[in-house]
């Protein structure tokens, strides 16, 4: 996820283009034998930033911040 955050940020990769190519490393014989999980991809990769973002900013050290995650 910190190589997509990056990938992202400084060379403004869609996350569909990295997913892609998440799944052709994965596995590049047989593509269509590699589950799709775009999705579940997204969802993390928002609740990631999320984090990443309140760490940043000081939020994560705060007592009972972590204790919701």
């Amino acid at each position: 996820l910190d190589d997509f955050l990056i990938n992202n940020k400084e060379c403004k990769t869609s996350a569909m283009t990295f997913y892609s190519k998440i799944r052709r490393v994965t596995n590049s014989v047989f593509l269509h034998k590699v589950a799709n999980r775009y999705q579940e991809f997204m969802r993390v990769s928002r609740q990631w930033r999320h984090l990443k973002y309140m760490h940043w900013h000081a939020f994560a050290n705060q007592p009972g911040v972590s204790a919701r995650y």
